[in-house]
C-alpha cells in the first residue's frame, strides 16, 4: 500500500534546488487558457506548501498549508503575498490538509492528528468535529446534492478509503474501501466522485449512488488534485501533478492533453466560484489557470430546497411580497444591493419564477432572499436558480392573493415597534391603548400598484384593495393603517392599537383578504386604557412626548431622605423600570401619598406616566 508521505518526499527530493516556473503549452496558449500568481512566498515542510484553498462566504480565500498554518487572504485577487499575512490558526507540521465548503461552513483536514476540523470565516478554529480516525485525511469534497463531506483516508492499520461524513449527524459511513485515493472531487451535479489514486497514478470516477466505478483515465504520473470543466470545458477533467504539469483528460475516451509543465509539486486545487478560474497549488505558491472565453472550472450545481415566506417561514407567498428559498452552491459568496431599485442579477446570480426574473436582496451560499413579481399568478408556480452558469433544478411553491407574514426575531416574537420607538420585548410591553408598529410582509397587490425592485412611494401610500383586521390575544385590535412600507421594498406594516389585556405575552394575528398570518408574541403592559381622559391613552396636560404605561407596580421604594425631597428611589411598573431617583411632581391620584407611608410599595393596579427626564409625571392607582 503506497505511502503519500514518501511520495511527497521522494517528489521533494527530484525538485531542483530553484524552484520550476510553470508555462502554458502552445496549444493551451492558443486556446485561450492564460496562467498567473495568485499568491506566492508560502512556507514549506519537507518541500511541501500550500494543499488546501477555500472561498468563505464573507469574502477573501482560506489556505491552509502543510506546516499546520491556516491563512486568510483579504481578496482573491492575484499577487499577494503569503509571507506579509499573519496565520489565522496553527495546527503543527505536517497537519495541513484539503478544505471543503458545505452549508457555507468551511472545514479543513488536520492530516498529522486525523482530524476534521470546522474554521470560521476568518480561518480561526470553530470546533473540532471529529476528533481522531482520519490520518491522513487529504482530500476533502462536498457533495452538492446533501452537503455530506468526502474524505480520503489513509491510516496505518486499517485499509485505506474513502469516507462519507455527514456534518448534521456527525456520523461517517466507508463509501469506499481499499482506495489509496489522494485528491477527490465531485462532478458539478454530484453524481460522480473522481479520486486521484496514489499506488497506480490513475484518476477514477465512481458513482455516488452505489460506488460503482464508472471512469478510468489510465496513468498519469503524480496525478493528485482534479475538477472537472464547464461549458466549452465541459466533458473534461483537468488534473493537477506532483510533477509539476496540468493535464486535461476526456472524460469519454481518456486521452490526456498536457496544458502546462515545467511547475513545481502540484497537490490539490480548488475553484474560484466569482470566475470560473483553477487555483494550483505548487511548492511554495499558488497559481490561478483562467479558461478560455465561454468556459469555465465547474462549480457545484446551484441546489434548491425549498422556498418560503420571508417574514415567518412559512410555506406560501403573495405577489409582491419578500421571500426566502434555501439550498446549497446557490452563491460563491454574501452579496447585498447597495441601492434602489434592487437588481434581479446579483453576483451573477439570478432566480428565474415562472419565467420573469426576480428583484433580489440578499446571497449566500445556503440562503437567496427574494421579491416575488408582482404579475406572479395565484397557485403553483415553478423557481429555478442559475448560478456559476449552471441553473438548478426547478421547485415548485403556492403563490396566493395575499400571504400575510409577521416577520419575528428570538423565539417566535414580532418585530413590533412600541408608541416610544422601542423594539417590544418582554420586558419592554406596550402599554394597552397605545399604539405598535408592526412590520409584516406578503399583503399582495396593492393601490397603487408598485414596480419590481422599486420602493414603496412615500404618497400616496400603497395599500391593499380588500379588508384587513389584528387581534391580539384573540381580542380585536384596531388597524389605524395598513400598506407598504415607504422607500422599502415588499416591507408592509401595520399600525395597531393594543387592546385592554392583562399584562402579559400574546399572540398577534394580521389577517389581509381573509388570510390570517402566523401568530407571533407580542408584550402587553396592564389592562385598561391610562389616564381619565376617555380612554384616549394620556391624560390631558402633560408635557410633550411624555410615556405612559399601565400594569402591576413591581416595586416603588422610598428612603427617608427621598420621601423628604419628594423624590422616590425607584419606579418599576409592568416590568419597566421608568427611573431612579424620581421625582414625584403633580397629579397623584387615588390616595397614593397615603401608600408613601411604606418603604416599599408593590402589587398595585396603577397607570403611570413619565417624561424621560427622570421625572414621574402622572401616577394614578386604580380602584
Amino acid at each position: 500500500m503506497a505511502n503519500r508521505f514518501n511520495r511527497f518526499l521522494l517528489f521533494a527530493a527530484l525538485a531542483p534546488a530553484a524552484l520550476a516556473q510553470m508555462s502554458l503549452t502552445p496549444q493551451a496558449s492558443q486556446a485561450g487558457f492564460k496562467l498567473t500568481v495568485f499568491a506566492d512566498s508560502f512556507p514549506t515542510e519537507v518541500g511541501i506548501g500550500p494543499i488546501g484553498i477555500a472561498f468563505p462566504d464573507s469574502g477573501g480565500v482560506l489556505v491552509s498549508d502543510y506546516t499546520g498554518g491556516i491563512r486568510r487572504f483579504p481578496t482573491r485577487q492575484d499577487g499577494q503575498h503569503a509571507n506579509s499575512i499573519s496565520k489565522a490558526s496553527d495546527f503543527g507540521a505536517r497537519s495541513g490538509g484539503g478544505m471543503a465548503k458545505s452549508g457555507g461552513r468551511i472545514y479543513v483536514a488536520d492530516q498529522n492528528l486525523g482530524r476534521l476540523l470546522l474554521l470560521n470565516d476568518d480561518g480561526t478554529l470553530n470546533q473540532v468535529v471529529v476528533g481522531s480516525g482520519f490520518v491522513h485525511d487529504a482530500g476533502l469534497a462536498a457533495n452538492p446534492t446533501n452537503g455530506h463531506v468526502f474524505l480520503s483516508i489513509r491510516d496505518a492499520g486499517v485499509p485505506d478509503r474513502i469516507v462519507d461524513f455527514d456534518p448534521v449527524s456527525k456520523t461517517s459511513v466507508t463509501f469506499k474501501n481499499n482506495v489509496s485515493a489522494d485528491g477527490i472531487s465531485f462532478s458539478p451535479d454530484g453524481k460522480f466522485l473522481y479520486a486521484a489514486l496514489l499506488d497506480t497514478s490513475h484518476i477514477l470516477g465512481y458513482r455516488v449512488a452505489d460506488g460503482l466505478q464508472v471512469f478510468d483515465s489510465g496513468a498519469i504520473a503524480g496525478a493528485d488534485g482534479c475538477v472537472a470543466g464547464s461549458g466549452k470545458l465541459a466533458g473534461f477533467l483537468f488534473v493537477n501533478t506532483n510533477d509539476g504539469r496540468v493535464v486535461q483528460i476526456d472524460l469519454m475516451v481518456s486521452t490526456q492533453t498536457v496544458l502546462a509543465s515545467g511547475g513545481s509539486r502540484g497537490d490539490l486545487v480548488a475553484v474560484d466560484p466569482f470566475d470560473g478560474s483553477l487555483l494550483l497549488t505548487q511548492t511554495d505558491k499558488i497559481l490561478r489557470l483562467s479558461p478560455p472565453a465561454g468556459s469555465g472550472f465547474a462549480v457545484p450545481a446551484p441546489v434548491v430546497s425549498g422556498v418560503a415566506n420571508g417574514a415567518d417561514f412559512s410555506t406560501t407567498v403573495a405577489p409582491g411580497s419578500l421571500a426566502s428559498l434555501f439550498g446549497s452552491s446557490l452563491a460563491p459568496g454574501i452579496a447585498a444591493p447597495a441601492s434602489l431599485p434592487i437588481p434581479t442579477t446579483l453576483n451573477g446570480i439570478t432566480v428565474n419564477v415562472n419565467g420573469s426574473l426576480a428583484p433580489i436582496t440578499y446571497v449566500s451560499s445556503t440562503q437567496i432572499n427574494f421579491q416575488v413579481p408582482v404579475a406572479t399568478a395565484a397557485g403553483t408556480a415553478s423557481l429555478t436558480v442559475n448560478s456559476g452558469g449552471q441553473t438548478s433544478s426547478a421547485v415548485q411553491f403556492t403563490v396566493a392573493a395575499s400571504a400575510p407574514g409577521i416577520f419575528q426575531y428570538g423565539v417566535n416574537r414580532g418585530i413590533v415597534v412600541n408608541q416610544d420607538q422601542g423594539l417590544n420585548a418582554s420586558d419592554k410591553p406596550a402599554a394597552s391603548g397605545s399604539t405598535v408598529v408592526a412590520y409584516l410582509t406578503g399583503i399582495g397587490l396593492t393601490n397603487p400598484p408598485v414596480a419590481n425592485g422599486s420602493g414603496s412611494p412615500g404618497g400616496p401610500l400603497a395599500v391593499p384593495p380588500g379588508p384587513f383586521s389584528a387581534t391580539i390575544g384573540g381580542t380585536n385590535a384596531p388597524v389605524a393603517f395598513l400598506g407598504l412600507t415607504p422607500g422599502f421594498v415588499g416591507l408592509a406594516q401595520a399600525n395597531i392599537q393594543v387592546p385592554s389585556l392583562a399584562s402579559g405575552d400574546y399572540p398577534l394575528i394580521i389577517t389581509v383578504n381573509g388570510k390570517g398570518s402566523r401568530p407571533a408574541l407580542v408584550s402587553v403592559a396592564g389592562s385598561g386604557t391610562i389616564g381619565g381622559n376617555g380612554g384616549n391613552g394620556i391624560p390631558p396636560g402633560l408635557p410633550a412626548g411624555a410615556k405612559c404605561v399601565s400594569g402591576t407596580v413591581d416595586y416603588i421604594t422610598f428612603s427617608l431622605e427621598s420621601k423628604a425631597s419628594g423624590q422616590a428611589d425607584e419606579v418599576s411598573i409592568g416590568g419597566n423600570r421608568l427611573c431612579a431617583k424620581c421625582d414625584l411632581k403633580p397629579p397623584i391620584y387615588g390616595n397614593f401619598a397615603d401608600k408613601m407611608e411604606a418603604a416599599r410599595i408593590d402589587g398595585l393596579s396603577v397607570d403611570a406616566c413619565y417624561d424621560g427626564f427622570g421625572t414621574l409625571t402622572y401616577l394614578r392607582m386604580r380602584q
